[in-house]
């Protein structure tokens, strides 16, 4: 049903891709689209809700592969630097298959006590 709302909009960016126009915002908004559905899955079924991993976010794809070298080890201990998205993305995972996650912040109103 979500889909079909989208469809308007996947069936403009294909055609502009597939003549060869596509441009810049036409991708932003169909990756916006689509992390909005699936965020709107998540909140469905009472799971974490994120905001959109662009911009000073790890990416997508990036924090795919972080997720599959977090999966090889066992008990992990990650340090990060500067808190966001990926923060909770990592304690997540490390979570559901154990590990330890050591964030590390440089602004006092991220910083929790």
């Amino acid at each position: 049903m979500i889909l079909r709302l989208f469809e308007p909009i996947f069936a403009r960016i294909r055609h502009r891709l597939i003549a060869g126009l596509a441009r810049q915002e036409d991708l932003d908004v169909m990756y916006n689209q689509i992390a909005g559905l699936f965020q709107i899955q998540n909140a469905m079924r009472g799971e974490a809700v994120l905001k959109p991993m662009r911009g000073w976010a790890l990416s997508p794809d990036a924090m795919a592969c972080v997720l599959a070298d977090l999966q090889e080890r066992t008990r992990p201990i990650v340090i990060e630097f500067g808190s966001g998205q990926s923060t909770i993305v990592i304690a997540s995972a490390l979570k559901h298959h154990g590990g330890r996650l050591i964030s590390v912040e440089h602004e006092d109103r991220k910083s929790v006590v």
